[in-house]
């Protein structure tokens, strides 16, 4: 038996053995329990299809042109799947979806055959914040409503129920699930889970939460779409139209799964922004969000093992710092120096908040002396309080200026040094995390705007990237004539010879073409 013949088979069983009173889920919805939820089922054909595919059933009319035009693939009638992914348009119904999948199998489901005796079993819904998770909680509570004789007891992320399952909210982080005996997993908007832990949270919770799902247990995903990277991505360009695949994707536009939203509304906001109107509404990827830099391109200069260097006497180093005000952000310090045509990393240093901005450059002063450092580079956040509260220690704070005056042009420099080999990075998973989750955007006007997704923080990211960009005129690679234009063209795939620069205004005039020419 195959392995897919043995999953199929596998669901078989589940929906003769864990649905006791062997009502479907397409039945359920139009029973007088949940009938008030879905007033015109004409406008739910398309997630009927869905639930359909997934649960193997029979399907209704319409359903199987649907189903092909959603997922390319002509070979699913009478199939079922323990895992699925729905990409669908902003607005499409994901959320109810997930309430409505989460409450079906705790209510009409039996799964004492797979659990021991006292074990309770957990149909879990994973969501990208708090809000979102509430959010999802409360339709839950809606389809609970004629079944309150089953609830034995309510709290704020989780309800018992008195057939021995649990139903549970929680946001993306790799504990959510430990230790649970899993019915079902269903991960709302997964695209866009962030973590201040993990670069790619999305995988980081599927792994976990796998090995604790029940024989039978079912793993779903439903999301909008993003830019062209993580699990979302990857499910889809292994998965999509693969036709014998055990895992189901669906991508789908919010008209399709919601005919009732405004499609004038839609048409505008596409013509005002095409790329992220059409992946907020037509499930398609973003074409102008990228990753800044891939994990291989960190491997490649990051020294594994090395998590600080010590003060070497005669060495010269330099020293970028990101203020922060010790409630919100980070304040973070990074000394590097230059050896051979490498900018080597010698101490990278984090304070998180909640802290005392005074202590804390109070402690970086001293760390700065050690380096026989006694100038710091840094933004312009802190302004006159800054620059004078590391005086008062000892150290010259010099804002940010000239090419390098915003934290953009800082990335936009650093990103061809890590893709050239020009930098020696510490061994140290805050940055690489950090590093990992910055993205590229396209703006409007053409320009590329490197930042971190919303809710995430790039202190370590910036310091590190900051400290690297200062030392051009140390490193002296680009402008040097004994540079062969060897590492460029892996860059930017084209030549430019030797670059001597004999003055500044020179050494300005090259790097803006290189800055045209998409280098830099």
């Amino acid at each position: 038996m195959s392995q897919t013949e043995y999953v199929h088979e596998r669901m078989s069983r589940l929906r003769s053995s864990a649905t006791a009173d062997s009502t479907s889920i397409t039945k359920a919805i139009t029973s007088d329990k949940w009938s008030s939820h879905f007033k015109d089922l004409g406008t739910w054909k398309g997630w009927i299809a869905f639930l359909e595919t997934v649960f193997g059933l029979p399907f209704s009319e319409g359903s199987q042109e649907i189903v092909e035009n959603c997922t390319e693939r002509r070979d699913l009638s009478g199939k079922s799947f323990r895992e699925a992914y729905a990409m669908v348009g902003r607005g499409g119904g994901k959320s109810f979806i997930s309430a409505l999948i989460a409450s079906y199998l705790a209510i009409y489901a039996d799964w004492s055959q797979y659990l021991a005796k006292g074990e309770r079993a957990w149909v879990f819904c994973v969501a990208t914040d708090r809000r979102q998770a509430e959010v999802v909680l409360g339709y839950i509570k809606g389809f609970l409503e004629p079944f309150s004789n089953m609830v034995l007891r309510s709290r704020a992320m989780d309800i018992d129920l008195k057939n021995g399952i649990t139903i549970g909210i929680s946001t993306c982080t790799i504990r959510a699930g430990r230790g649970f005996a899993l019915a079902c997993v269903i991960m709302d908007e997964l695209a866009f889970w962030r973590d201040e832990y993990s670069a790619n949270p999305a995988d980081d919770v599927i792994w976990s939460l796998q090995p604790r799902l029940l024989d039978n247990g079912l793993l779903i995903g439903v999301s909008s779409s993003y830019g062209p990277f993580g699990c979302l991505y990857e499910t889809h360009k292994e998965h999509f139209g693969k036709e014998g695949s055990d895992v189901l994707f669906w991508k789908a536009s919010t008209l399709t799964m919601n005919p009732t939203y405004n499609k004038e509304k839609i048409e505008k906001l596409i013509r005002r922004n095409p790329a992220k109107g059409r992946a907020e509404f037509m499930a398609e990827f973003r074409e102008d969000v990228e990753t800044y830099l891939s994990e291989s391109d960190l491997e490649a200069v990051t020294m594994t093992g090395r998590r600080m260097l010590l003060p070497i006497p005669g060495v010269r180093y330099k020293a970028f710092t990101d203020p922060s005000g010790g409630k919100k952000d980070s304040f973070a310090l990074a000394i590097a120096h230059v050896e051979g045509d490498k900018v080597v990393h010698d101490r990278l240093e984090e304070r998180k908040p909640p802290y005392d901005p005074d202590i804390v450059v109070r402690e970086y002063c001293k760390i700065l002396k050690n380096y026989n450092c006694h100038q710091v580079v840094g933004d312009e956040f802190g302004g006159v309080w800054c620059a004078s509260k590391f005086r008062e220690y000892g150290i010259r704070y010099i804002p940010t200026s000239g090419l390098l005056k915003t934290k953009n042009d800082i990335y936009a420099t650093f990103q061809p040094m890590v893709l050239s080999g020009m930098v020696e990075l510490l061994d140290n998973k805050r940055l690489d995390l950090q590093l990992r989750s910055l993205e590229t955007r396209t703006q409007s006007g053409g320009r590329d705007s490197v930042d971190h997704p919303k809710g995430q923080h790039d202190d370590v990211a910036n310091v590190v990237a900051g400290v690297s960009t200062t030392m051009y005129k140390g490193l002296n690679l680009r402008l040097n004539a004994d540079y062969t234009a060897s590492r460029l063209p892996t860059v930017a795939g084209k030549t430019y010879g030797n670059l001597k620069s004999e003055s500044k205004k020179q050494e300005h005039r090259v790097l803006e073409k290189l800055r045209k020419e998409g280098v830099l």
